[in-house]
């Protein structure tokens, strides 16, 4: 039943049948634990997390490979990079999957060169790396601006392991070109490897000419895009916000008008953060939570303090021609602002705080956010879509590229099915 409500993306339904199996006496078992633990991971769920972490060794189970990777691939998804590190160097048996959610935390943290660094360890203990494992580390050279990198393991997995490329493989490279501001070898490498009707690579590859300004590669992208996935929100929002970057409001008017025609919608933004084991979650610009008041009016206090360290807000990045005054208000609304606000205003001075995203983090909150861990003196770690943002001192503390991209969540996918939150 555990298993089947994780499967199922209803973790908290996983959680909760869990707890009626302790009150009733009933001692987990290995299996259980593993399906519990990637329940929390699922979930964000950090302290329901350690205490699972707890109940294993309290009852002295043995962590072989499926547990102590179930319990590492928590800790990472959590935001708990040392705690994952602990966990495996702790672990009684590693095999490639252990070693591969260990690889994936890396990866998914922007630790390239640590993330070859422990492939390397892994070849040298004769375990032989296998598809996914690649999916990790050609994701960890693309987050890091580890071209040539890239392009060795994408040559070594065939040619020394004879593993045939999958699409997810492909995408990785992609967004390897990409992050790196080689459009067109992202896109000629599409073209030569046959891989043109496959949605994700265009996907990809538009988020890249997103961030490197490249519009006319960005049209392309979203032509074959349209043509492969006509009821595809994101890639209509995307092209919308590539136009609107630019002031190109006609054409991000087209676009919306024909989102419209097609009864196409974007999935709305929501953000949460866990604290004494509730789950609070936000919208942007939605007062629906009991305490809107006090979380809203720290959040004005705060991007006031924010002005005045030089932060600016991004108003270039929204998508309507109206008064500079309604973006800037817009902006500061977003999901993962209120998220934090009301981080801050409910817990101790200092305490770090971690935040979850059903979206990917736009380039304003980004800058925001680093700015407020300065302001409060807080470390904060976001967890969105597409990967994690790690903020300390007013800095991005992990990693260089930090915009989103499908590489991040078929990466994701192919550690472990991941249903969704369960808080949507």
């Amino acid at each position: 039943m555990v298993a089947g409500y994780v499967l199922n993306g209803q973790e908290e339904d996983a959680l909760e049948f869990f707890h009626r199996m302790l009150r009733e006496g009933v001692a987990p078992d290995q299996f259980i634990l593993t399906s519990v633990a990637a329940a929390c991971a699922n979930a964000g769920m950090v302290e329901q997390g350690r205490q699972v972490h707890s109940l294993v060794e309290k009852l002295g189970h043995r962590l072989d490979a499926p547990l102590a990777s179930a319990i590492v691939d928590m800790y990472s998804k959590c935001g708990c990079l040392e705690d994952a590190r602990r966990m495996f160097n702790r672990a009684q048996e590693r095999n490639v999957t252990l070693w591969t959610a260990m690889l994936g935390s890396y990866a998914a943290f922007g630790q390239g060169r640590m993330s070859i660094e422990f492939f390397n360890r892994m070849k040298a203990e004769n375990i032989t790396p296998n598809e996914i494992t690649f999916v990790a580390v050609l994701s960890a050279c693309s987050h890091s601006g580890l071209v040539s990198e890239g392009d060795l393991f994408f040559t070594l997995m065939q040619e020394e392991y004879g593993i045939v490329p999958s699409i997810e493989h492909y995408n990785c490279m992609v967004d390897l070109y990409g992050r790196a501001g080689l459009i067109e070898k992202g896109k000629n490498f599409i073209e030569e490897n046959n891989i043109s009707n496959e949605a994700i690579v265009w996907k990809t590859l538009l988020s890249a000419c997103r961030v490197h300004k490249h519009i006319e590669y960005a049209k392309l992208a979203s032509e074959k895009l349209i043509q492969l996935e006509r009821c595809d929100a994101g890639s209509y929002v995307l092209m919308s916000n590539i136009y609107a970057t630019n002031r190109k409001w006609l054409h991000t008017f087209k676009l919306r008008s024909s989102m419209r025609e097609k009864s196409v919608r974007k999935q709305p933004g929501q953000s949460w953060i866990h604290l004494k084991n509730a789950v609070h979650t936000f919208v942007a610009g939605d007062m629906s939570h009991p305490r809107s008041a006090g979380t809203y009016a720290c959040l004005e206090r705060l991007m006031e303090r924010l002005h005045e360290m030089g932060y600016t807000s991004r108003t270039y990045l929204f998508v309507h021609d109206v008064e500079e005054e309604q973006r800037e208000t817009s902006l500061k609304f977003h999901s993962e602002k209120l998220a934090i606000a009301f981080g801050i205003v409910n817990t101790p001075s200092g305490t770090p705080l971690r935040i979850f995203k059903n979206l990917r983090v736009c380039e304003d909150c980004h800058e925001a956010i680093k700015v407020i861990s300065q302001a409060e003196e807080r470390e904060i770690i976001v967890r969105d879509l597409y990967r994690f943002h790690h903020f300390k001192d007013g800095r991005r503390t992990l990693g260089c590229l930090w915009f989103g991209c499908e590489a991040a969540v078929a990466f994701e996918k192919s550690r472990k099915p991941n249903k969704g939150s369960g808080f949507s």
